[in-house]
């Protein structure tokens, strides 16, 4: 007997013809072969491959090859906060050199020289900052007449050095002035002064020392006394600034004509205020001078003017 088999039911293609539920709508597209991958797939793929590549080249996250290996190691930056600390760090070294008192270069000396005398023929030679020991700066002195040479060593840095045909003497950072013979024996203990030296001298046997704060000593070496000890010489400065004063008055002559003057504009054959205009620039150097520079100045500016 034959068994009657009902065939199975054919949707319509028709889109607009209604789908039963639960039943599935063919699809019209082509399918592609088992085993290969959409071609939408593949190109979505491509496009992530090229936009991690693109983060990868960005300059923050730049990666360094070495020459002799493939493998990528990453750029390590110094941090905001490593880079503020090295800043404050410099800018505490430079406040502390600011604040730090200056010293005249033209009184600290690495090395220097000074003629004596050329007849006998007498050099002092300085040499500052030789060696150290124990953290101690020393420095040489040498002194060399006729021929013979003989030198020593001090423990602070000299500043300036003079001498005689009879007298040796080196004046030290310190304030400590030393005298030796010209053979090289110390003539006197070591003598404190009472500010930083400005100007040393010897004649003979006697040794001249004047400080910064306008005190004259003087030594008699040969006799071993003080001959002046200390002396202020700010009365002499005063009478000097009251005598310059006078000169430059009279160079400037009146500002304002007057019949009764009997002021003369020339003086050997030479303008007065041409003179003072010349000496001006001089007296300008030294601060003490500075009101007497400024009031003639300005009252050559009022004749020039005129």
């Amino acid at each position: 007997m034959l068994t009657s088999h009902s065939s199975p039911q054919l949707l319509p293609l028709d889109s607009s013809t209604p789908v039963p539920f639960g039943t599935s709508k063919p699809s019209t597209e082509p399918v592609a072969a088992t085993g290969t991958r959409p071609a939408g797939d593949s190109v979505s793929k491509d496009r992530l491959k090229e936009q991690s590549l693109v983060k990868e080249l960005r300059p923050r996250d730049v990666l360094e090859s070495s020459s002799d290996s493939d493998e990528k190691v990453p750029v390590t930056k110094p941090s905001s906060l490593s880079k503020r600390k090295l800043e404050l760090e410099v800018e505490t070294v430079e406040k502390k050199k600011k604040g730090r008192p200056r010293k005249d270069s033209r009184l600290m000396p690495m090395s220097l020289s000074v003629q004596v005398s050329s007849d006998p023929s007498m050099y002092i030679e300085v040499e500052n900052e030789v060696t150290a020991v124990g953290g101690i700066k020393l420095s040489r002195l040498k002194c060399s007449r006729e021929g013979k040479e003989w030198e020593t060593v001090l423990t602070s840095r000299i500043l300036t050095a003079a001498g005689s045909c009879d007298v040796v003497c080196v004046a030290c950072e310190k304030r400590m002035l030393s005298v030796f013979s010209t053979c090289g024996r110390r003539l006197l203990p070591p003598i404190l002064l009472p500010s930083p030296i400005s100007t040393l001298h010897c004649t003979g046997s006697y040794v001249m020392a004047l400080t910064a704060t306008a005190t004259l000593s003087v030594w008699d070496v040969h006799r071993q006394i003080v001959v002046v000890k200390e002396e202020s010489l700010h009365s002499i400065l005063a009478g000097f600034e009251y005598r310059l004063r006078e000169i430059c008055k009279d160079l400037l002559g009146p500002v304002h004509s007057s019949t009764g003057s009997q002021w003369e504009s020339t003086v050997v054959g030479l303008r007065k205020r041409d003179l003072l205009k010349e000496l001006l620039p001089v007296i300008g150097q030294n601060l003490r001078f500075q009101r007497l520079f400024t009031e003639c100045q300005e009252q050559l500016d009022i004749l020039r003017d005129k």
